[in-house]
């Protein structure tokens, strides 16, 4: 077959004595062919009919240099596998257990699902799962916001399964936690401090709590307290928690709260009470 006629049917490689590419660290040349067949397979990448194992990994090579890299979601993915191998390991378990599959997000399932990479506020979104990819270990999920039906691809590290009365997390939750929660009349989780101390039900479970949302300061500079179904609420993980450098700069708050996990804009103040009201267009509405 001609060059030209090659180039026009799209393989990969083009050309049959096209040299692996020498900037990439990893050497695809190492895998058997059944593993370089399942990547192919994966990609749906166009390779020869008769290719010989050399060309299926340049093959390989080539669309691996070529895919965008989302390093916090690479990490995220290891961390979680690492994390997993290791309690199977304590576990004297190599499988994936019930309770594992248990924890997957279900197909319909509201979610809180983190949109942008970074840790500004705003960046966790209330969405349903679509499907998810055991393979990939990927959702994708549907911002629950009326005004958009954009099917979203998310990493598992990026998706946390929502509270309910009877998560024991959700008990353990206490004046001045640190967590993500959703802001009244949007679909967007904003950080905020848990103000007041969370009263429980007769079987000890908790349905709300009432907490104070950062840069929620009304025109005489107070934050009102709001009331949030616990559904919606979610503890501030370590990873959340980057502070911003502006306020790092600014030295020490003049507030004389000393629990040292509550931020500055958070006083104790008993200002007014706000009922939080229904997130937009939930699934189960409270």
């Amino acid at each position: 077959m001609k060059e030209g006629s090659e180039r026009k049917q799209g393989y990969l490689p083009y050309h049959r004595n096209e040299k692996y590419p020498k900037s990439l660290t990893v050497d695809f040349r190492k895998l058997s062919e059944e593993s370089l067949r399942t990547y192919i397979a994966r990609y749906r990448l166009n390779v020869r009919p008769d290719a010989s194992h050399t060309e299926l990994a340049t093959a390989v090579a080539l669309h691996f240099e070529q895919m965008p890299v989302d390093e916090e979601a690479v990490l995220g993915r290891f961390f979680e596998a690492l994390d997993r191998a290791s309690q199977r390991y304590e576990e004297g378990d190599e499988e994936m257990d019930d309770d594992e599959e248990e924890n997957l997000a279900k197909v319909g399932e509201q979610v809180a699902a983190r949109v942008t990479p970074g840790g500004e506020n705003g960046s966790w979104i209330l969405a349903s799962v679509v499907s998810y990819n055991k393979q990939t270990e990927t959702y994708h999920v549907q911002d629950e916001d009326e005004a958009t039906t954009k099917i979203i691809e998310l990493p598992a590290s990026r998706i946390r399964r929502l509270y309910d009365e009877c998560d024991s997390e959700a008990h353990d939750l206490q004046k001045g936690d640190r967590v993500l929660a959703i802001f009244p009349e949007t679909t967007s989780f904003y950080r905020a401090v848990i103000s007041k101390t969370p009263k429980r039900n007769a079987n000890g479970s908790v349905s709300e709590v009432v907490l104070k949302f950062e840069d929620d300061e009304d025109d005489a500079g107070r934050t009102p307290h709001r009331r949030v179904n616990i559904r919606y609420v979610l503890r501030e993980r370590p990873t959340d928690m980057k502070v911003l450098s502006a306020r790092a700069a600014a030295g020490p708050s003049n507030n004389n709260n000393n629990n040292s996990n509550v931020p500055d804009w958070y006083t104790d103040g008993d200002t007014e009470l706000t009922v939080a009201a229904a997130p937009v267009a939930p699934t189960d509405p409270w």
